[in-house]
């Protein structure tokens, strides 16, 4: 069984469930809000919110099948596809209006763009890209250039690499620009719904004294590169 986080590892492995220790002790948190079930005859040792966590975590590390996991965690198929389920959605619910958002406000815009150029030397507020989820199916539009069949979704990442938005559920096929001008947020951008002023002024950066907002939200796979090749 996969070594599971417990309270007297110091360096617990995060090659299984690809987050620290300090994370998953602030993700076990919410987890805790599921309903704990009570011991009975048949189950006296009820799954703990740190072993259901542990069970989502690395079968979304690790895209196995809830038989695999099972056999890992030593519950059966069926509760490992309950546990994962119920965990995915309560992380969803309770973490991503908290921490996916966009910034609200042109200040905090501004220390967005700031943060780019500070951290990785590059005048933009956002990087965009697309990123597959591979899925089971057979349809013909579901293939993507990766010769798989999945999802493609897009997503808007900040300076610190954090999501700042994010849409999912378009086929494997369907190519990153469509996909970007089918978002909700690119219309809202191009309407200029987005920004209420059209420049921003950078009087502490010599080189850059004002920038269009617009031109800065769409330097998109530069500004990934970037990010990438310095990690």
């Amino acid at each position: 069984m996969p070594t599971l986080f417990l309270e007297n590892e110091e360096q617990p492995s995060e090659k299984n469930f690809r987050v620290k220790r300090d994370t998953f002790d602030f993700l076990v948190q919410d987890v805790r809000q599921l309903p704990e079930k009570q011991p009975t005859r048949m189950n006296p040792e009820p799954v703990t919110p740190e072993k259901q966590l542990a069970i989502c975590l690395y079968r979304l590390a690790h895209g196995l099948s809830y038989s695999t996991v099972g056999d890992l965690f030593v519950v059966v198929e069926s509760t490992a596809a309950v546990i994962f389920n119920n965990v995915c959605r309560v992380l969803v619910t309770t973490l991503c209006d908290r921490y996916v958002h966009l910034p609200k406000s042109a200040d905090a815009w501004k220390q967005e763009l700031k943060n780019f150029l500070e951290d990785w030397e590059f005048p933009c507020v956002g990087a965009w890209d697309s990123f597959h989820v591979y899925v089971n199916t057979k349809l013909k539009n579901f293939y993507s250039f990766k010769k798989r069949y999945s999802v493609s979704s897009m997503g808007f990442i900040g300076s610190n690499k954090r999501f700042l938005w994010a849409a999912v559920g378009m086929p494997g096929s369907t190519h990153d620009s469509r996909l970007l001008k089918s978002c909700s947020l690119y219309n809202e951008i191009q309407n200029k719904q987005v920004f209420s002023n059209a420049t921003v002024d950078l009087e502490e950066h010599d080189e850059i004294h004002s920038l269009q907002w617009e031109p800065l939200l769409f330097r998109t796979a530069m500004a990934y590169k970037a990010i990438q090749s310095k990690h």
